[in-house]
């Protein structure tokens, strides 16, 4: 093992206790050794300088783009976005549409396919039975009462 590898197996606590000890006496008595553990040690602290001073530049960077000031114009924008949001709105809400028509035109009761009625089936359940024959009311209190002893998410769905 050359000393570079040496060192670097040192620093990232590759070597177990005794290689460790080994290593820390070689320090003391061999020149080179030492001379290139304390050449690692600078370029070690050079490379950490260097990677703060390029995170404190792109910080630098990020805070001097986010307070750059908003232009004039883009007001102008958010004003005219606002206008015509609120003139839309207006309009709809005035519109005079019969929203129980479009709910007439356009519902359909979603099908029971949780717990579907067959024939020949003792386990069907009333408040399905009661569901698809179309008798929501029975069928909305009768799944209050399963939805005291299980709060089953399907027993909500069909509320």
């Amino acid at each position: 093992m050359n000393k570079e590898e040496y060192i670097q197996d040192y620093f990232a606590g590759r070597l177990n206790e005794k290689e460790r000890q080994k290593f820390q006496a070689a320090l003391e008595s061999d020149h080179d050794l030492k001379e290139s553990y304390e050449e690692y040690l600078m370029l070690r602290e050079a490379s950490k300088l260097q990677e703060q001073q390029a995170l404190k530049k792109e910080l630098v960077d990020l805070e001097a783009a986010h307070d750059k000031p908003i232009k004039k114009h883009s007001y102008k924008i958010l004003l005219a976005t606002a206008a015509a949001a609120i003139i839309i709105m207006v309009f709809f809400s005035l519109n005079g549409s019969d929203q129980d028509l479009i709910f007439e035109q356009y519902y359909k009761e979603y099908p029971n396919t949780y717990k579907p009625v067959v024939r020949d089936n003792t386990l069907n359940d009333p408040a399905f039975i009661a569901y698809e024959n179309k008798d929501y009311e029975k069928s909305e209190r009768l799944l209050q009462e399963l939805l005291v002893d299980d709060t089953s998410p399907d027993f909500v769905f069909y509320l």
